[in-house]
């Protein structure tokens, strides 16, 4: 293990942090595995580190100890097992998130809810791919390629992900370039700027109303239901997590408490997926 802090306080070195906070880092990373030395790797949960800090900060005059002890043991496990720890700078776990997720029907019929071209091809992209608002409102014309039926997802500069349209879809896009001719962004208004996500959100909400639910749902609910309606039908946790960008398995692991095991496979709108 000294190994492995030996890294962890090089790397220290290399980043933005003084000589005291490296000592300070390495120190309380060396306690802390001493205290758990005899455990295997496996067996250091979220909730044994979680109840270490809380512990460490019931001593006396331990609390700001324990802050720092906390932040160097998440750095320590991002930086070297890329893990995430969820725990708060206080020590308590991070609880799970309270998260709707629309049923396949549901979302059939927001999406019916609108005739409005550009709405409706705004729900089935970011349903059909999963996107997040941000990345759907940074879509340029020249992601869709027509010709060859692929989708490209500018997740950032370095991690571009190309997946293939459905012919229901390729028919949509096809009907929309053929009206809207966007010129700089893919959801573009009269400017040829793109649309704010406020105007989004509001556009989802009305579709909501129409759809006749009053779920507190916002437009991220379509990415929610996406994930988990993928691993309903099968798909990979680790393809979904490279479609929707995550860093960290964790974070797409949030998604398998909602699912609802079927054997029966459902086919996916993803029929084929390529990195680039």
């Amino acid at each position: 293990m000294i190994h492995l802090i030996d890294r962890f306080t090089n790397q220290l070195k290399k980043g933005k942090y003084n000589a005291a906070t490296v000592a300070a880092y390495r120190n309380y990373v060396y306690v802390f595995y001493n205290e758990f030395r005899d455990l295997p790797q496996s067996k250091l949960t979220d909730q044994l580190i979680s109840d270490y800090i809380q512990e460490l900060s019931q001593r006396k005059d331990s609390k700001e100890i324990a802050v720092q002890a906390g932040k160097a043991i998440k750095l320590f496990f991002e930086m070297i097992f890329n893990r995430k720890i969820q725990i708060k700078s206080t020590g308590k776990l991070i609880e799970q998130r309270d998260i709707h997720i629309f049923k396949r029907t549901e979302i059939q019929q927001i999406i019916q809810s609108t005739s409005n071209l550009k709405h409706k091809l705004m729900l089935c992209l970011t349903y059909n791919f999963g996107l997040s608002l941000s990345i759907l409102l940074a879509l340029k014309p020249e992601h869709i390629s027509l010709q060859q039926l692929t989708f490209t997802i500018p997740h950032d500069q370095t991690k571009i992900m190309t997946l293939r349209i459905f012919p229901d879809l390729a028919r949509l896009l096809e009907e929309y370039f053929a009206k809207y001719n966007p010129q700089n962004f893919l959801f573009e208004n009269t400017k040829h700027q793109a649309m704010t996500p406020r105007s989004v959100q509001l556009m989802f909400h009305s579709c909501l109303e129409k759809a006749g639910y009053n779920a507190e749902a916002t437009f991220h609910t379509l990415r929610h239901s996406f994930s988990v309606h993928s691993l309903e039908s099968g798909m990979d946790i680790h393809l979904l997590q490279s479609i929707l960008g995550h860093k960290y398995l964790r974070s797409t692991a949030i998604y398998l408490p909602f699912v609802v095991w079927n054997s029966t496979y459902i086919r996916l709108p993803l029929e084929e997926v390529t990195w680039s």
